[in-house]
């Protein structure tokens, strides 16, 4: 896949007036000497630093990736760009993806991402990187057939397969082998007061007041404890204010309030079998590393026996259940709930959350018909909305 194909998908993604990220784009094709031709700089070997030039751009490198790993993104943005000035080089340019990625920027990522893929062919970093966030934000496809030409150019890479591996199975995970920098693929997150026998065992869904959380009833243990965390990797400990036997759902409450997608609305009107539906999951794992969640695209289901729910239908990588479920428009349609861990997963909607809450999940949205969504501004919204659901089923330290 060539760079004229990369900026193709990247124009209706990205953010048009962004005046800082125009700019690396335009030093990149200005090529290594700023006299070579648009196209000279895909694909070519970094300019010879001088000694003291090369020093300082990896001490640079060094504190923007420590500023990143305490999530202070505007720290890390101005070390990575100000190296980026010295070299036009993958490592930097994965290293404000990755720090868009922090901020809770998917657009500004993925633009960018298709930009280090399409230009730095010969590392394989940039396009692992961007093969997984456009993965993780539901365009399988077209992930998929990026990772092929990679391997098609770089059969050998390690990195590449380890890559491939976890995004063709059945529950893509970044492991310890795919955290390490300057490819990280997830975000640094907050770890405070976290329990030694933590795992995430699914996923829940913010309310708009940022201070309660929505979870199933299935996943929560018997000892009561849980925390959540966003995708931006903020952590928030949580205890059970009320259960919903008839819905599943247990309502948490937040000890510290988490930021909220300030222009999610919630779906109005009924739903309907065979609607399009865009559901949010994070992977379970024995482990409460911090993550991206995963957004599967399909089909709503049929009505759930006598139940008024309908089935979700969509097609979920994990399946635990937990996460915000969206429409066409991007609204909140519910949530993907299942009331025993053998049963398929449902969707409970707004308005039947909405009766046992008391108050909307999000502002309702208004009445008539919403213009579709773009895919990645849902996403952005979810990184928010969507939260790791983390349980401690042991006691202790």
């Amino acid at each position: 896949m060539g760079l004229a194909s990369f900026c193709v998908m990247s124009q209706g993604q990205s953010t048009a007036s962004d005046t800082k990220l125009r700019q690396i784009m335009e030093r990149a094709q200005a090529g290594a000497n700023g006299s070579e031709p648009a196209t000279s700089a895909v694909n070519q070997p970094p300019k010879t630093l001088a000694p003291e030039q090369a020093t300082l751009r990896n001490t640079l490198l060094r504190d923007a990736e420590a500023a990143l790993s305490r999530r202070d993104v505007i720290e890390a943005e101005v070390l990575f760009d100000r190296a980026a000035s010295i070299q036009h080089a993958a490592d930097t340019e994965i290293g404000l993806v990755r720090t868009y990625m922090q901020a809770g920027a998917y657009r500004r990522a993925l633009a960018f991402g298709a930009h280090t893929a399409g230009v730095h062919l010969d590392v394989v970093g940039g396009s692992a990187l961007y093969a997984w966030l456009l993965q993780m934000g539901g365009q399988q496809a077209v992930a998929q057939r990026l990772l092929n030409d990679t391997l098609a150019r770089q059969p050998d890479s390690a990195f590449m397969l380890a890559v491939a591996k976890q995004l063709r199975s059945e529950r893509p995970l970044a492991d310890t082998s795919l955290q390490i920098p300057p490819t990280r693929l997830a975000p640094y997150g907050d770890n405070t007061g976290l329990p030694k026998h933590a795992r995430v065992a699914g996923s829940a869904v913010l309310l708009s007041d940022g201070r309660q959380a929505l979870a199933p009833l299935v996943l929560i243990p018997a000892s009561d404890k849980v925390l959540v965390r966003n995708g931006l990797g903020q952590l928030s400990q949580a205890r059970i204010l009320r259960r919903h036997a008839g819905l599943g759902v247990a309502v948490l409450t937040l000890e510290q309030a988490l930021p909220v997608a300030g222009a999610l609305q919630s779906h109005t009107g009924p739903v309907f079998p065979g609607s399009a539906g865009y559901a949010l999951e994070y992977v379970a794992n024995a482990t409460a590393d911090p993550a991206w969640p995963m957004m599967s695209i399909g089909f709503l289901g049929a009505p759930s026996g006598t139940d008024k729910q309908l089935t979700l239908g969509i097609a979920l990588k994990d399946g635990s259940g937990g996460g915000p479920v969206f429409d066409a428009s991007g609204r909140l349609l519910g949530m993907a709930v299942s009331r025993h861990p053998q049963r398929p997963l449902d969707l409970v909607s707004v308005q039947d959350l909405q009766t046992v809450l008391g108050k909307p999940l999000a502002p309702p949205a208004p009445s008539g018909v919403a213009a579709r969504a773009v895919l990645d501004q849902m996403y952005e919204a979810g990184l928010l909305t969507g939260l790791q659901l983390i349980t401690v089923a042991k006691k202790g330290p």
